[in-house]
């Protein structure tokens, strides 16, 4: 049982931990919000699954003679009294109540409830038939009748059991994808159409598909749920800058789904024709093929905040890694503009070294400390010698001063009366400032280094312009960021040629005039390695895709995949557990 959960991640086979990739990858309280609940009452309505064939329904009469069980000694053994007793505690933990003591747990937000639903109830009926048939003989009037009536209470849930047919407009779209040529096709439909057109855009369609941000295991899940999220904030620029860097030639559009006609302006602007149209669909395309991307050099955002600047600005590319001191000098000092947020380290003097050779070289950095590791010792962020000091801000305009000029940002969106963030404090220097309970306390300042400078962000500015798409304020980050809001990147295409994909990874050539640092649109994992004409290459991430040293002339190309250290955890872990397993059973035998 305790093994169990690692033998969740790898798409080949190992047994490795479910930590990575998925919804591991995602905000913890962001998917603890998403974990449902289910009110005791909807388990005692047997009516429910016929009207709605698809609600959520255990069945109440197995619920009762389940628990039932448990107080007759007939019949019982240790398999299935502890077959009862965990599918009641699976049913339980759905349950509005004790679900907010299960989300106490460590690793919650990975063990969805409603994902074991079905298994709990699995579990009851069959303790519950293993029990019955010894009851056959000593209770005869009762088995009978309690067969019958658990047979009724689930005869609605045979609606479920059919084929559902394929919706026309999804094949109507996979046969306009066959006649044009194109690589990766991007579905905008929010989950609504299901997990059709992950089957027919493949299998009739004949495209490479952008998708997958709750797959166990995806190292793309966020760039994949920053679509979905820009989606619905109204975020087009950056949405159209990343469909073109995972390289997009068709994109699928629901008719319900927000900003859609935005979307589809946005789209046609950047070179889309529609090829197909329905009730249900949209579709967008451009000729296209395989192809790798000369990385714009204009900005990079490391840690997890920084992708509520890359909403704003889409130049801003996204380090895959959080943390500092895995980057190297020779790669930060090639960007005009470094920016931090939400970032960690593994050894913070090496991490503030770097931050300060990267300044030394002329690379402006801006750093907010919001989510950045906290202090052991103070229990604060702190950073290069600066400190994030906690203050809380009501619901209300704030208004913050300088360079003899008043800004008025608007008040937080949201359901919380309170704001609670961070002010930098020990700067060199301010320009911006805010009156904070009768103190003048930093907005924006800096800290100088011989002659450099690193600018420091407070009161989560990028978060606060992000949520309610405040003018004021997404001017004042383009003022310290140096940055176009909303601009896009420029992209160059590389065209890839003799471009293969099969389970052993992927090859392709190229050809450039000069040495060029290539992102190529394929998901990076831990151990992933690239060879190029058979010597293996240097090799790099951004936006948790593949990016590499590509040197000038004609090459070959491979990217494949080596077992990472999880993958060997996993296969012990799962060593271990078996050799347990057996022990315990020799030993019983004896």
């Amino acid at each position: 049982m305790l093994a169990s959960p690692w033998e969740w991640r790898w798409p080949d086979g190992g047994c490795s931990p479910g930590l990575v990739g998925g919804i591991s990858a995602l905000n913890p309280g962001a998917m603890t919000e998403a974990i449902t609940s289910i009110p005791l009452a909807d388990y005692f309505q047997p009516l429910e699954r016929g009207r709605n064939p698809e609600s959520i329904y255990v069945g109440v009469m197995l619920l009762i003679l389940a628990a039932g069980t448990m107080l007759v000694r007939r019949g019982g053994n240790p398999i299935t009294i502890a077959l009862t007793l965990t599918g009641l505690l699976g049913v339980s933990i759905t349950l509005d109540g004790i679900n907010q003591l299960f989300n106490q747990l460590p690793m919650h937000h990975l063990l969805w409830p409603l994902r074991f639903l079905g298994v709990a109830s699995f579990m009851l009926l069959l303790a519950l038939l293993w029990r019955v048939q010894g009851w056959r003989h000593a209770y005869p009037l009762f088995v009978l009748p309690a067969l019958l009536l658990l047979g009724l209470d689930n005869a609605g849930s045979l609606q479920l059991v059919h084929l559902r047919e394929p919706r026309q407009n999804i094949i109507g779209a996979s046969h306009s994808l066959a006649r044009s040529t194109g690589w990766r096709v991007a579905t905008l439909d929010l989950s609504r159409w299901g997990s059709t057109p992950t089957y027919l855009f493949s299998s009739l369609g004949g495209r490479e598909q952008v998708f997958g941000w709750a797959y166990q295991g995806a190292s793309t899940a966020r760039t994949v749920a920053a679509l979905n999220e820009a989606i619905e904030m109204g975020d087009i620029n950056y949405l159209i800058d990343r469909l073109d860097l995972l390289g997009v030639d068709d994109v699928a559009i629901h008719p319900d789904l927000p900003n859609g006609k935005a979307i589809a302006q946005s789209l046609a602007a950047g070179g889309f024709q529609q090829t197909y149209s329905s009730a249900e669909l949209s579709l967008y395309h451009r000729d296209g093929g395989p192809r790798a991307l000369a990385v714009d050099r204009t900005a990079i955002g490391i840690g997890n905040g920084a992708q509520n600047l890359a909403y704003l600005f889409p130049q801003i590319i996204l380090g895959t890694s959080a943390k500092i001191d895995e980057y190297d000098l020779r790669d930060l000092t090639k960007y005009r503009l470094l920016v931090l947020s939400g970032f960690t380290w593994r050894d913070r003097e090496k991490a503030e070294d770097l931050v300060k050779e990267v300044m030394a070289a002329g690379v402006r950095v801006v750093i907010d400390l919001t989510g950045v590791q906290e202090d052991p010792v103070a229990r604060i962020p702190r950073f290069l010698g600066v400190w994030g000091e906690r203050i809380i801000l009501a619901k209300e305009s704030i208004r913050i001063s300088g360079s003899n000029k008043t800004y008025a940002l608007r008040p937080f969106e949201g359901e919380d009366e309170l704001w609670y963030t961070i002010t930098p404090q020990n700067l060199s220097g301010e320009t911006l400032s805010m009156n904070y309970l009768g103190e003048e306390t930093s907005v924006l300042g800096y800290i100088e280094q011989q002659g450099y400078k690193a600018w420091f962000l407070g009161l989560n500015l990028p978060y606060l312009a992000r949520l309610n798409h405040d003018p004021t304020a997404i001017d004042l980050l383009a003022e310290v960021l140096q940055l176009e809001p909303g601009r896009r990147q420029d992209y160059r295409s590389i065209p890839l040629t003799d471009y293969q994909a099969d389970q052993d990874g992927y090859r392709f050539e190229y050809q450039m005039d000069a040495p060029e640092t290539l992102l190529v649109p394929l998901a990076y994992h831990d151990g992933a390695y690239v060879t190029i004409d058979g010597l293996e290459g240097r090799l790099q991430s951004f936006e948790h895709l593949v990016a590499f040293e590509a040197p000038a002339g004609e090459h070959t190309v491979e990217v494949r995949l080596a077992p990472s250290r999880y993958h060997m955890s996993g296969w012990g872990i799962c060593g271990l557990s078996l050799a347990i397993l057996l022990f315990s059973h020799v030993r019983r035998k004896r």
